[in-house]
């Protein structure tokens, strides 16, 4: 036991120190050449002569940040190999020409097929649309390692595809990760061929996709039931504007039976009874296999009560056993807000495996003073004008749910005015806790829930 704490307190140190370099470097490899001397002789006059293998683990620690990498390559010819490396891990393909020129590197480098973990064909208007065809007949079986396959503003034209594209497609078993964004299909069948023409897929990203038809037929992806693993899907923007055949796949067992992981950050508004069922389809489909899911929602406040009721505008995880990670962001400007559908929400969780709840606002703060502040938090949440509060903290306090560890109240804050964002913070968090630790004193008891101001991008780390 004292050896595994010494090995972890050292891999720590390592990393901390891995992370403070990689911050030096950057700004090392980023600063401007004084008068009179180059950026290159400002470089050498400037890095400290430390050994070799260090400055490659800080290479290695900036293998996404390709503008830093090109500048490392120019510095020396030791930092060049470590440098060049990272550049043949991700490709990028905006057109038939670009896949037979890496074709032809690749043959005449064969040890460059082992390098490539990311694959990107990017298409835009007046553009050859048939490089994802090219690259499934010239590159299947060349790059064993593929990990992500992204494909970006791009129309699936069929008369730009091989006829036995979905046959070329299951030869890049490796690819885990399939990411789609601003791509139109000539329809949700097409969509699903494509799902499910990658036999290792655990991975699926959706970004403002659309059809040119709504065309789905459910017995042609019977066959797949055995052979599709999805674990995690997430759906980003106008997901309630796509065809219901699309949910219609999606809720397919042959897709859903396996999704551990769902992440919907759409503008929906959950009150509203077609793009609840459209989610509620997705939840009830994945069922007992769902463990983490986040969902992003229009407030609940902007629906008069006379246009809904609560019962008929709240989801439910009623089916979700499973669950054990549950965020819940609101990503409008927030007024008064209604907390009695979000309740009604919270109160239909079943599973006793949850671990954390996290509860996600968005604040776009111009406050200037610390009075303006405090009434800008004071009046963003009405919580106190509900009676929910008590009958949450006696539920989610309650034996039922003896592994939540974690109930967050959290406010991502934006502030506009760009002045003493510090002060604004600090001022915030006070007021906020003020406003919710009282109101849920079992659980503060317990030590589980915290109200807290945010950094912007906090929810990224779901």
């Amino acid at each position: 036991m004292c050896a595994m704490k010494s090995i972890k307190r050292k891999l720590a140190r390592l990393a901390d120190r891995t992370r403070i370099n990689s911050q030096w470097l950057v700004r090392i490899v980023k600063g401007k050449g004084k008068a009179g001397r180059t950026a290159s002789s400002e470089v050498e006059a400037t890095v400290p002569q430390l050994p070799i293998e260090v400055w490659e683990n800080v290479i290695d620690y900036l293998w996404d940040d390709d503008s830093t990498l090109r500048r490392c390559v120019l510095v020396c010819r030791a930092w060049y190999p470590p440098s060049r490396f990272h550049f043949y891990t991700r490709i990028t393909i905006r057109s038939v020409r670009g896949v037979k020129a890496y074709a032809k590197m690749l043959k005449q480098t064969p040890e460059l097929s082992e390098r490539a973990h990311d694959m990107t064909i990017v298409g835009d208007w007046g553009t050859d649309r048939s490089a994802l065809s090219t690259a499934a007949i010239l590159l299947a079986r060349k790059l064993p390692r593929l990990e992500q396959l992204h494909i970006e503003y791009s129309d699936w034209n069929p008369w730009t595809m091989h006829s036995d594209i979905f046959l070329l497609l299951p030869a890049f078993s490796s690819i885990s990760c399939l990411d789609l964004r601003d791509v139109t299909f000539p329809s949700i069948n097409v969509f699903g061929h494509l799902v499910c023409a990658l036999p290792g897929l655990v991975e699926l990203k959706c970004f403002d996709l659309e059809f040119t038809h709504d065309y789905f037929h459910h017995d042609t992806f019977g066959p797949y039931h055995n052979r599709v693993n999805i674990r995690s899907l997430s759906l980003k923007e106008d997901y309630h504007e796509t065809p219901e055949k699309l949910t219609d796949f999606l809720a397919h067992p042959c897709f859903s039976s396996r999704l551990q992981r769902l992440i919907i950050d759409d503008l929906f508004h959950v009150a509203e009874s077609q793009h609840r069922w459209k989610c509620q389809r997705l939840l009830d489909a994945a069922s007992s296999s769902l463990s983490e899911l986040r969902l992003s929602l229009v407030y609940f406040g902007q629906l008069a009560h006379s246009e809904v009721s609560t019962a008929d505008s709240a989801l439910s995880f009623t089916h979700n056993t499973s669950l054990q990670s549950l965020w819940l962001a609101f990503p409008d400007k927030l007024g008064v807000f209604d907390l009695d559908t979000l309740y009604q929400v919270l109160l239909s969780i079943t599973s006793g495996q949850l671990r954390e709840i996290v509860i996600l606002f968005k604040w776009f703060s111009d406050a200037r003073g610390v009075n303006k502040t405090k009434r800008e938090v004071k009046n963003m949440l009405k919580i106190h004008e509900s009676v929910r509060h008590k009958e949450i903290d006696n539920y989610l306090s309650s034996a039922s749910f003896s592994t939540l560890s974690k109930v967050e109240f959290a406010l991502e804050c934006y502030d506009t005015t760009r002045l003493s964002h510090n002060g604004v913070v600090t001022v915030a968090e006070e007021q906020w806790k003020q406003q919710l630790l009282p109101l849920f004193p079992r659980l503060t008891e317990r030590g589980i829930l915290s109200a807290t101001v945010r950094e912007p991008g906090y929810g990224d780390n779901f």
